[in-house]
């Protein structure tokens, strides 16, 4: 029933909420490399530096603390218990895996991330983003947290942003130069191609508190965890927001305070059920 329900909502709402830009230029690929690598990972992340999928997907997760962010959901993804490992404690990227996507082994060149994002996503046929420049300002943000402005990353440089970037600030380029990144650190990360489920994710961390506490008191949280889909989505869904909101670990839903009863008794008919009719109207006018 749920999922003929969270089915219906896309048409209901894609009406209502047409895709950004930015979400438009993802095309989807930026979930598919997180599902990549949560398939090809071992379960406690360890080797993920040595994944190109889980290297390219850490590279476009957003938010705050973007590749904790993605470790954590690709460790909810696998149906792993507890707090997934943090970044700064996990082995650095391998000099094989840089090898195979740097051209001369010492440095990445923009071309160089270009060709290895889109060839990662070769194994599962895509999908692919539909606009490079989206690809680009990926590059750009690694750029700037290693500034290296305007010049190839060298290896170093590049597994120090998977190592360090979620726990150690970056001056950047912004004091020597300006960049046009199409995809900040700060902007939420794309975690649907569907265009209202992405909406009610971008709702749900702007009404969550801080410590993501209370997401059981907020809609747009409730109605976007039934569809982030995954393993174990309410879970994935909650790492996702907490990655954007900054707090590490992230919460398990099994911890976290109860539905409210406000909240059933405004979205419900008759405050006890929820029907689907409850469900697909609530989804309407959020």
């Amino acid at each position: 029933m749920i999922a003929t329900t969270t089915l219906f909502l896309t048409f209901v709402l894609s009406a209502y909420a047409a895709p950004s830009r930015r979400q438009s230029a993802d095309n989807g690929s930026c979930r598919a490399l997180e599902t990549s690598c949560a398939a090809a990972v071992k379960s406690d992340l360890s080797d993920a530096w040595n994944i190109k999928a889980c290297i390219f997907g850490a590279s476009c997760f957003g938010g705050q603390h973007p590749v904790d962010g993605f470790l954590a959901a690709v460790y909810s993804d696998r149906g792993e218990s507890g707090a997934a490992p943090a970044s700064v404690n996990l082995p650095r990227v391998t000099g094989s895996l840089f090898n195979s996507i740097s051209t001369d082994g010492k440095t990445l060149s923009q071309q160089n991330f270009i060709d290895g994002y889109y060839s990662s996503l070769d194994a599962t046929g895509g999908p692919y983003p539909t606009d490079v420049n989206y690809v680009i300002g990926l590059y750009e943000q690694l750029q700037d947290w290693t500034a290296f402005c305007s010049k190839p990353i060298p290896l170093q440089n590049f597994a120090d942003y998977y190592q360090y970037s979620s726990s150690v600030s970056s001056n950047g380029c912004s004091a020597t130069t300006t960049t046009t990144s199409s995809a900040p650190a700060t902007t939420t990360p794309v975690i649907s191609s569907d265009a209202s489920c992405q909406k009610m994710f971008t709702t749900c961390i702007a009404q969550v508190d801080p410590k993501v506490s209370n997401p059981w008191s907020v809609e747009a949280c409730v109605l976007g965890a039934t569809c982030f889909g995954g393993q174990r989505p309410v879970d994935g869904f909650l790492s996702a927001v907490s990655g954007v909101k900054g707090v590490s670990p992230a919460p398990a839903s099994v911890n976290e305070p109860r539905l409210s009863t406000s909240l059933f008794g405004k979205i419900a008919t008759d405050g006890k059920t929820l029907t689907q009719q409850n469900f697909v109207r609530t989804l309407h006018i959020l």
